[in-house]
């Protein structure tokens, strides 16, 4: 395949649509020469040597298989957006917390009512406080998964637009990251759902021209609006009595 015409239809497609959708918001220069040739020479070595796709392959598979070539190589390739290829963390979900919760309320439940059996009243009490201390640590765990699930899905919504029913990407693409680079801490120590209520409190100041430098100029104004209250003085009656 040494151009397009010479492609077969669903190479074609592959290249065009399916790649391109797979994509976004990343964008390849529609014009660029060199994105095309790579484009073909690399579904030719996967068609013809390494034989990752057959003949004929719906679209969809043959761009799955140049979108993983694309991730090996992004530098062979001429971008109006750049890419952002970073490998997702793993993720944690609220059922893995729950599980986690379960185990250890299980493991604690059994050790204790084996203690009450040998009937040691210390040693049961002991157990008992740090069955409690271990579901409070479990719920703050579950808490603060849920937080970052809401945080995540809270950034991945926004959009910013460049006029009527037209997204723009790449300014919407930069705020979010601009977002996700927030961090809120309690006691030196990150808190998502601090840090959710916080994003939440940018996303509200967001005008609709809104770019990465109102993200710093949010986060300056919540800033000083929480220093200016943690400076106020607490009211109190005659007596000392809030």
């Amino acid at each position: 395949m040494s151009n397009l015409n010479e492609a077969p239809r669903n190479v074609q497609d592959a290249i065009y649509y399916d790649l391109q959708k797979a994509l976004l918001p990343a964008k390849l220069n529609p014009d660029s020469v060199q994105n095309l040739n790579v484009l073909l020479r690399w579904a030719s070595e996967e068609y013809f040597t390494k034989k990752t796709f057959a003949e004929n392959a719906a679209p969809e598979v043959i761009g799955n298989v140049l979108l993983a070539r694309v991730k090996a190589s992004p530098k062979s390739l001429v971008w109006d957006t750049e890419p952002d290829f970073t490998p997702a963390a793993p993720e944690f979900t609220i059922a893995d917390v729950n599980k986690q919760a379960d185990e250890i309320a299980a493991r604690e439940a059994k050790r204790i009512l084996r203690e009450k059996l040998d009937n040691e009243p210390k040693k049961f009490e002991a157990s008992r406080k740090k069955i409690e201390a271990d579901k409070k640590i479990a719920e703050e765990v579950k808490s603060e998964a849920m937080a970052a699930e809401q945080l995540n899905n809270a950034i991945s919504r926004v959009e910013f637009y460049r006029g009527p029913g037209r997204v723009d990407h790449s300014r919407s693409d930069d705020i979010r990251k601009a977002l996700r680079t927030v961090v809120a801490k309690i006691s030196g120590v990150k808190s998502n759902q601090e840090t959710l209520k916080v994003v939440k409190q940018i996303i509200d100041r967001m005008p609709d021209d809104a770019s990465v430098a109102s993200v710093q100029k949010a986060i300056d104004e919540i800033t000083r609006e929480r220093a200016a209250a943690a400076a106020k003085p607490v009211r109190r009656d005659s007596l000392g009595y809030l």
